[in-house]
């Protein structure tokens, strides 16, 4: 078996720089960090700290790593994942990035040490999951199998949701409808999901050379959402609908919509992506792509459970295609 010796003499490193790849420290360089995980994968090493875990006694404990609670989307799926470990005998322990994606390794490795079952990755992730990669491998050879929940990691386990689909499902209703200015309200753009979701707003505008298509950067907050309202109805005039990048998102921009006396649907149409329970209580309800977060939460458990129990089998990817859900907030363009 490989030591962390053998990794550092492959990857022309010290020690000390092989065990900062593996914690996530900053320090290290780019082309540095990618040739000591090269090494870490070809030679198979673990870590001694996972070997101990995977010799003790299974701990029925399961981590969980999200984003940042204060969305209702998380919140709800983090219930959803909650109740059904209950169920099988199994408890949760949450490790929450604070919207710092590239956190998302380091969380990985924390609940390791914790001697956790295995995870369940429900947070998003930067440009290159490379690291991200790397690390939930050596947690899988090493016996604490992970899986992707929410967004698709091709390496991983993954039960996922189609976002590039539910925009461009949001879009074509939207063009159905006779909207031909539409407006993209994007939420936290180091995150995969609302990259995928700006992705298919795009991709579905671009196939109607009628349709004009703008993105407003929201910084993933309501009041961010709140505020952007007034740019658009002061840049962008003859916009009639706006595509949010989630409910979360769409709950702000009723709100600024609503302090500048601007109707909903009469003058602006929007549209949400998740249909959480709130979605159906705001004024007016909410037109929303739906993420099916209850099957979402269900089938990333069974996909745990299935590692489990054979670890050398991983299951395939799992994708949910989002469905519309038809409220009071989306209508004809004035």
């Amino acid at each position: 078996m490989a030591t962390m010796q053998d990794v550092a003499k492959k990857a022309r490193v010290s020690v000390t720089t092989v065990s900062r790849v593996l914690n996530g420290d900053p320090r290290v360089n780019a082309a540095t960090r990618a040739r000591v995980e090269h090494w870490i994968t070809t030679m198979g090493y673990q870590p001694n700290l996972m070997a101990r875990s995977l010799r003790r006694q299974t701990s029925r404990v399961v981590g969980l790593v999200v984003d940042t609670l204060k969305n209702p989307f998380t919140a709800e799926l983090s219930q959803g994942l909650a109740a059904h470990l209950d169920a099988a005998g199994y408890q949760l322990i949450l490790a929450d990035t604070q919207r710092q994606a590239s956190r998302g390794p380091d969380m990985v490795q924390m609940l390791a040490q914790r001697g956790v079952d295995g995870i369940l990755y429900a947070a998003g992730w930067e440009d290159g999951p490379e690291t991200l990669a790397v690390a939930c491998g050596l947690l899988a050879k090493s016996g604490v199998p992970t899986v992707m929940v929410g967004n698709y990691l091709r390496t991983v386990p993954s039960v996922f949701v189609d976002h590039r689909q539910g925009t461009r499902d949001a879009v074509a209703y939207l063009h159905q409808l006779g909207h031909q200015y539409l407006v993209f309200v994007s939420g936290a753009q180091d995150t995969e999901t609302s990259r995928l979701r700006q992705q298919g707003f795009l991709q579905a505008a671009a196939e109607w050379p009628q349709v004009s298509a703008t993105i407003y950067p929201s910084r993933g907050s309501l009041a961010g959402a709140a505020a952007i309202v007034h740019d658009i109805l002061t840049h962008a005039p003859q916009t009639t609908a706006i595509v949010a990048a989630s409910d979360y998102l769409a709950a702000g921009i009723l709100s600024g919509l609503f302090d500048h006396a601007c109707r909903v649907p009469q003058d602006m149409s929007v549209i949400g992506f998740d249909n959480v329970q709130m979605s159906q209580f705001l004024c007016p309800a909410l037109t929303t792509m739906d993420a099916d977060i209850p099957q979402l939460a269900t089938l990333a458990c069974e996909h745990l459970a299935l590692l489990l129990q054979e670890p050398a089998q991983p299951p395939p990817p799992s994708p949910l295609i989002p469905r519309l859900v038809v409220r009071h907030s989306v209508g004809p363009p004035r």
